[in-house]
């Protein structure tokens, strides 16, 4: 038998022998012997290396000294690299890493590195870069390498917006933003997944409108002339499937005779399977445009240079315009019916996720305005897609709204109606009057009256219910207040307002769904339509106003206008326009939306102090650029203090109490504090009553007398301990309560700057565009974060495009478009803080008025006189009686009230006490409300003073500036700027609110009160509330709270501050002429009266008191007072001292004290006539004088009220602040550049609208 040693050997040999082993190929004999030799020398050697020979043996040892066996049996004995554990491998490189490259890196040393060393990026996508530039033989094929990396490149910018733009710029310059043109331009039309992933990198790298890629790609589409690029975009394109109605109807019938072939396969997932790669493909597009970029805006029209032109703008026209006719084909098919199935709506639902997308990227092919896209859109088909959409849009809307069931798909067709208004008004961007678009667009309106009226009519109806139901007529029919009344008595509350026609009630009713009991919830139908209603027609409403603004005298437009007057109406308040130079060095008009609680919180009393202050402090600016900066500082400091005022408000926390769960009735809501105090109260004396029954007195009573003395010892040492810690916790808490109280004023509120929170999208492409919640990064992309740190607002729908997100986002069930309410706990600490700061100006007459009752009061107090001390009551009352004669210093004097007023005292003391509450409620409330304001006004100053000064970083403050100097402690803390909002300073601090002592900033926080300490107002506060403390100890200290008369009044104000000023002048020169007194004149100001001496003059102190008490009040001065110097050897010198004392004090000084109030009068009067006539006279913003605008009646009125109310720029200032920059419209993002340099040349100085047009009209 064969040893199993040797067995393997004879099977090799065999095998090497067999010419027919499977794939092998055929083998000579020549050749298998040459591989048997080869083998047995093989495996001779491997033998021999096991088995030595021993005539060998010496000869190793002859070859390998001791030493070195020794070094190769080390070798043998150490543990390999790879078998050694993982942190121990780490660690012995992480010295050399450290000697290397940490203690050695230098700018110079690793720019050096970089140039020398190749970088794996650069040539990871060098070498995918190449795979592309290769020539094909047909369509791109299928390489899963590149597919990887392109979809863990577009993957890694799911970053914040700092980090985004880094990985951006980091990819873009190692060529991948090349390289995704140029793998799309290698696909010659055909889609895959290799475009699919090439057009999710390059959306990755654009997002947030990133303007180095922009460059990048257009730089090398010029260069390489590429015009496959634009002919691949142009098949996909044509390649883009849109609904179709045949392939629809084979499906459904396929389906109803039981012969689909996959069971997953429904009618609604046969049309239109690449939606999501058609909005990638627009989606790509719109990003390379993004930010108004106008060079790629007019290259995708027209590629100058290439020998094949392509227009990407038209060739979206056409497929807008297939893809309306394939959604007008399914609307015939359904119109019929009275519902739409599933089916229908997935496939209505798909398509309209496209069509937005696709006028998304419209606009953004056109906003900037780019005037030559434009009119490529206005010459091309698009209008018959837009008359289309309209006739959908109006029957749709009428069939869907008369079906709950249907609510969803008639909120994703009021999305797209809100896209298509929003496009339409980006056409009218920078056009002149009567221009050929406006033409265009009233002639497509009126070729589509009956369908806009249509339109009109839904929105006027429901934008009405919202008054209709919440009116005290129609909420008498709700007699239970549960919000649920039956369908008669809803029609009957409609006919009894008169607000509707039979025939809109007969429409409302139709729209109306009741619940198993036949009762209707009007507060829940008339959210479902009413918000819709007023989103959409406010965007409807912007259009309409443009057009008739733009196309003034067109009968046509004028008889649509009077259909639409009442949703105009309703929107009228809530439209802001002003005029700006555009670019173009024209007059533009700009509209936007104006929230209600914004032109609530202009009319608020600290709002109009701030403007009065404002416009009389305005009057002596020197020229234009002066006045506008001016003008801007006040739009900031009053849009911070608005969104301050906001924030603060309780409004939205009672809307949550009431929301959360069974609302007030199960939380409370504002009345829970008092209910608590109230049954704590109640069961805290129906504890205490219960000891004391008659059976509990008796338990007590036998467990007394059966105790022991040491027990009874015992007990009362426990209880002396019970009672002396409850009123140490008791301390504790009121202290604890205390502290928290001031730190939560001083740190502010923890929710001001809590993130937005994220938007839920479903599906692949929303997944991808969504906040980066899949590397589990903190943090939102660019497009989902806003710039204001102040309290969120809504976006206004005006001509502005939505992001990636809301154009993949699948519609949520509810119709309402407003976020949901958190359903949290009601906070009361905001609540009462919001209390207090509401009520500021309240709290301030309160206190007035309680001072002058006081004050009144203390008519009644008299002195009364009682002898002896204070232990000798009887015999000081015995010795008054007697008619003693008392001495003068046993006499001691009280300060009482009359014994008929008697009952004034408690009355007294329970004013003090109120007064001192309402001073301390003054000093939170400012410190609640204006406090903020302070401190946003110097963060504001410094912020300006580094970024435009350069102060702190070119040049150093002067040595006598101490407040700069000041400013300088807070500038390395992380807390700045915590309420300036521009994050191009310092980037802003996120969670604000500390938990732990240990996490508040405390520089910060001494830079804060140093800052509050400084301010005037604050400070009077604090010494008004001192005074108030005072005054329950003194009542005679409330005397000086009538002071508050002069300071809260503006005109004795300025006459308080002029007299303040004046009367120190006048003690200077008091105090010259003592020091001269008191060097040269002393032995005239020695008196002698009954034997005594008394020395006027002989310390500075007494002779400044009596040349300020005596001289000033002598009608000839000082000399009239004191002894004359009649043949004194310093007469001359008396003679000019008393002459120049008259004359300088008494004559000159006391005669400016007694005009200054005649004078102080006479300068408020002229200075508010100066601002009564300013602002009566001229434009406040363009300064063009009334009488120009008088040429037309009430023309002036008209122009400050509406086109140049400077209101209404303080809100559009607002509106950008608030806005996300990526939404910005073409015109705002002009504004929003200049406003960032402090450059104000897109005011109107000196020209406007009207004018222009006519100086065009007479050229």
């Amino acid at each position: 038998p064969i040893d199993d040693k040797v067995r393997w050997q004879k099977v090799l040999y065999r095998k090497i022998g067999d010419s027919k082993t499977p794939g092998t190929t055929q083998l000579s004999q020549q050749r298998i012997i040459e591989r048997i030799i080869s083998m047995a020398k093989v495996m001779h050697g491997l033998h021999m290396v096991e088995h030595p020979s021993s005539a060998l043996k010496n000869a190793w040892k002859k070859v390998i000294s001791s030493q070195r066996k020794r070094a190769v049996m080390a070798c043998f004995r150490m543990i390999p690299l790879h078998g050694t554990p993982r942190h121990r491998a780490i660690n012995l490189f992480v010295k050399s890493y450290r000697e290397q490259w940490l203690e050695t890196e230098e700018r110079d040393k690793n720019i050096l590195i970089v140039d020398l060393t190749p970088d794996p990026l650069n040539q990871l996508i060098t070498a995918l870069s190449r795979g592309a530039t290769k020539e094909q033989q047909s369509s791109l094929p299928d390489d899963p390498l590149y597919i990887s990396y392109a979809e863990i490149m577009s993957l890694e910018q799911e970053m914040e917006k700092q980090q985004l733009l880094f990985e951006q710029s980091r990819l873009a310059d190692r060529g991948a933003a090349e390289m995704v043109l140029l793998y799309i331009s290698a696909s010659r039309g055909e889609p895959g997944d290799m475009v699919s992933k090439t057009i999710d990198l390059g959306i990755s790298l654009l997002r947030g409108g990133n303007t180095d890629v922009q460059k990048k790609m257009l730089q090398h589409l010029k260069d390489k002339k590429d015009v496959g690029f634009f002919a691949s975009v142009s098949g996909f394109m044509q390649q883009c499937s849109v609904l179709d109605l045949d392939a629809f109807e084979r499906t459904n019938k396929a389906e109803g005779l039981g012969m689909s072939s996959e069971p997953g396969a429904g009618a609604g997932e046969k049309n239109m399977h690449d939606a999501e790669f058609t909005c990638k493909l627009f989606r790509f597009l719109q990003l390379l445009c993004e930010g108004h970029n106008l060079e790629f805006q007019n290259y995708l029209r027209t590629q100058a240079g290439n020998t094949t032109t392509v227009n990407i703008i038209i060739c979206t026209v056409d497929y807008l315009l297939r893809l309306q006719e394939s959604i007008m084909d399914f609307y015939w098919h359904y119109s019929g019916k009275e519902i739409i199935d599933p089916a229908g709506k997935d496939n209505f639902c798909r398509a309209i996720q496209v069509a937005k997308q696709v006028f998304c990227t419209l606009t953004e092919y056109i906003q900037g305005p780019c005037s030559l896209n434009q009119l490529a859109l206005a010459h091309s088909r698009l209008w018959d897609a837009v008359g289309g959409f309209l006739y959908i849009f109006a029957h749709m809307q009428d069939k869907l709204s008369k079906d709950p069931d249907q609510l969803e798909l008639l909120r994703e067709f009021m999305k797209l109606q809100k896209e298509m208004m929003i496009m339409l008004l980006s056409m009218l961007e920078g056009n002149v009057m009567n221009g050929p678009i406006g033409k265009q667009m009233v002639d497509t309106l009126m070729e589509s009256s009956a369908n806009v009226e249509m339109i009109l009519k839904f929105f006027d109806i429901f934008l009405k219910m919202k008054d209709l139901t919440s009116s005290e007529a129609f909420l008498e029919f709700d007699t239970n207040n549960d919000g649920w009344i039956s369908h008669k008595e809803f029609r009957k509350a409609m006919e009894a307002q008169k607000i509707y026609s039979e025939e809109e009630i007969e429409y409302i009713m139709m729209c109306v769904d009741a619940n198993h009991d036949g009762k209707v919830d009007f507060q829940e139908f008339t959210d479902r339509f009413h918000n819709p209603a007023k989103d959409i027609g406010f965007t409807m409403a912007v259009l309409l106003t443009n057009l008739s603004e733009h196309m003034p005298n067109e009968p046509r437009l004028e008889r649509l206008l009077d259909k639409a007057k009442s949703v105009l109406d309703y929107f009228g308040p809530y439209l802001g326009r002003i005029e700006i130079m555009g670019s173009a060095n024209r007059i533009e008009r700009v509209y936007f939306e104006i929230k209600q609680s914004h032109i609530d919180q202009w009319e608020k009393p600290q709002i109009k102090e701030s403007k009065r202050s404002f416009l009389h402090s305005v009057v002596n600016e020197g020229g234009d650029k002066e006045k506008l900066e001016s003008f801007v500082n006040f739009c900031e400091d009053t849009i911070f203090e608005m969104q301050h005022a906001t924030s603060i408000s309780a409004e939205e926390q009672r809307i949550a109490a009431m929301r959360s769960g069974a609302g007030l009735h199960s939380e409370g809501g504002v009345l829970e504090p008092v209910l608590l105090i109230y049954r704590f109260t109640r069961d805290g004396l129906a504890s205490l009553l219960s000891l004391f029954t008659w059976s509990n007195i008796k338990k007590c009573y036998h467990a007394y007398r059966s105790m022991t003395y040491p027990q009874l010892l015992l007990t009362l040492i426990k209880l002396f301990f019970r009672l002396l810690l409850f009123m140490v916790v008791v301390f504790f808490r009121v202290i604890w309560t205390l502290l928290k109280f001031f730190v939560n004023m001083m740190m502010g509120d923890r929710g001001l700057e809590e993130p937005k929170p994220e938007k839920t999208a479903k599906g692949a492409m929303a997944m991808r565009e969504a906040a980066p919640a899949l590397n589990g990064q903190a943090g939102s992309s660019q497009e989902q974060a806003s710039t204001s740190t102040t309290p969120t607002t809504a976006k206004p729908p005006t001509a502005t495009r939505q992001t990636s997100e809301d154009a993949t986002e699948p519609a949520p069930i509810n119709l309402e478009d407003e976020a949901p309410v958190d359903a949290q706990g009601f906070d009361y600490g905001k609540y009462v803080l919001s209390l207090f700061a509401r009520n500021f100006y309240n709290f301030k007459y309160l206190a007035l008025v309680l001072a002058f009752f006081i004050n009144v009061i203390l008519l009644f107090y008299k002195v009364n006189k009682v002898a002896g001390e204070a232990g000798d009551d009887d015999a000081d009352a015995a010795n008054a009686t007697a008619g003693e004669e008392v001495d003068d210093d046993s006499v001691n004097e009280f300060v009482v009230i009359e014994d008929e007023y008697y009952y004034l005292e408690p009355v007294m003391r329970a004013l003090a006490l109120i007064h001192t509450l309402t001073a301390f409620s003054m000093l939170v409330a400012y410190y609640c409300l204006k406090v903020p304001l302070v401190i946003f006004k110097r963060e504001k100053e410094i912020a300006r003073k580094l970024e435009f000064e350069g102060l702190y970083v070119a040049e150093q403050p002067s040595d006598d500036d101490i407040k700069a100097h000041w400013d300088k402690l807070v500038l390395s803390t992380v807390s700045f700027p915590e309420s300036y909002w521009d994050k191009f300073v310092k980037k802003k601090v996120r969670a604000r609110y500390a938990e732990h002592l240990s996490n508040v900033d405390y520089q910060y926080q001494v830079w804060k009160w140093g800052v509050i300490f400084t301010d005037n107002s604050f400070l009077y506060i604090a010494w008004y509330f001192l005074f108030s403390v005072l005054g329950n100890f003194n009542y005679f200290f409330f005397a000086a709270h009538l002071l508050d008369v002069a300071i809260g009044i503006k005109t004795l104000r300025t006459i308080l501050q002029s007299l303040i000023l004046t009367v120190m002048l006048t003690c200077v020169v008091v105090y010259i002429y003592t020091v001269v007194a008191f060097n040269f004149f002393r032995k005239f100001y020695i008196k002698e009266e009954d034997g005594q001496v008394d020395y006027k003059c002989h310390d500075m102190a007494t002779c400044f008191v009596y040349h300020l008490h005596t001289g000033v009040r002598a009608g000839g001065g000082i000399g009239d007072e004191i002894e004359p110097a009649d043949g004194d050897s310093y007469e001359t010198y008396r003679i000019l001292f008393d002459i120049t004392f008259f004359f300088f004090v008494i004559v000159i000084l006391l005669a400016i004290i007694q005009g200054l109030i005649i004078d102080a009068f006479g300068e408020l009067r002229d200075q508010l006539e100066q601002v009564k006539e300013d602002m009566e006279s001229k434009c406040f913003i363009c300064g063009i004088g009334k009488e120009y605008f008088d040429k037309v009646p009430h023309g002036f009125e008209k122009h400050v009220m509406n086109e140049h109310n400077f209101a209404n720029y303080m809100f559009f200032i607002m509106h950008l602040i608030n806005k996300p920059d990526t939404e910005y419209t073409g015109q705002e993002t002009y504004v929003w550049e200049l406003y960032q340099q402090r450059c104000w040349d897109f005011f109107p100085v000196g020209d406007c609208f009207i004018k222009q047009h006519e100086n065009e009209q007479s050229g």
